[in-house]
């Protein structure tokens, strides 16, 4: 895993963490047939996600997440349900199957019904684009974080990262018959928002992409301006002068980045 890709999953961790680890509120008078219907759902035979994700597990590691399968198959609680989803979306990320990890938090998404929730669905399936390398995988966990992250927007139009998450979801995998969706919604956010220094630094990843960085530089440098101390700008910005020949700079910032690292 790169840099880039590391500052990236930063952000996800810290939802994934404060849902499932910091968070036990379970919200009440949910229908009962609201919770045999995600029961439903986990049995159906159309989940291509859990079964392919499966495929790459230990008879050891299929045990386990069997049994907590099982155990939900039959618990007719609520509370039990979302819990036992909550720790079948953990068990998936601490294997590293972030799709897999999305599928169940969507489900408790569905339940909650809360922005945090499906932004934390989202970001699962995000991430779990950036994981997978066949076609159908990376287009399925698409359109689920499309779905996730507008849903997110629709509770809460304010926050900017649901906004900025919702574009990325189209330049880890763009449309081919849009090609540019993504990168122009970032361009649009920036154009309205164009000191907001998440927009920025995720325009300055994109340019590194394409090996603009100069472009990626100039970005990063506007987000030390106001925040010097921004440690995912510190650490882009040492590949970003690499990238543009500039070792001395590249040396310094890449220095910053480490002692970052280590607080």
């Amino acid at each position: 895993m790169n840099r880039q890709q590391s500052i990236l999953l930063a952000t996800f961790v810290a939802l994934f963490l404060a849902m499932y680890f910091g968070c036990d509120y379970v919200p009440k008078n949910h229908a009962s047939k609201e919770g045999k219907s995600v029961g439903a759902r986990e049995g159906g035979a159309n989940n291509k996600i859990i079964a392919f994700a499966k495929e790459k597990l230990t008879p050891e590691q299929k045990s386990s997440l069997m049994s907590m399968e099982q155990e939900l198959q039959v618990t007719s609680s609520d509370t039990a349900k979302l819990n036992l989803l909550k720790k079948l979306s953990g068990a998936w990320y601490r294997l590293q199957n972030s799709a897999a990890s999305g599928h169940y938090a969507e489900q408790v998404a569905e339940i909650e019904k809360t922005e945090l929730a499906w932004k934390i669905a989202g970001s699962m399936y995000l991430e779990g684009i950036q994981q997978n390398d066949d076609v159908q995988m990376r287009q399925t966990c698409t359109e689920k974080a499309v779905k996730a992250f507008e849903n997110a927007i629709s509770m809460n139009a304010s926050d900017i990262e649901n906004q900025i998450s919702l574009a990325l979801c189209y330049t880890e995998n763009p449309p081919q018959d849009n090609p540019m969706k993504g990168i122009l919604m970032l361009i649009d956010l920036n154009s309205k928002n164009p000191e907001q220094p998440k927009i920025l630094f995720q325009l300055a990843r994109l340019a590194m992409r394409t090996n603009q960085y100069e472009k990626a530089v100039a970005r990063l440098e506007q987000i030390l301006k106001k925040d010097a101390q921004n440690p995912d700008a510190i650490c882009l910005i040492a590949d970003a002068y690499k990238g543009a020949g500039d070792e001395v700079k590249s040396g310094a910032f890449a220095k910053k980045c480490e002692s970052l690292m280590k607080k």
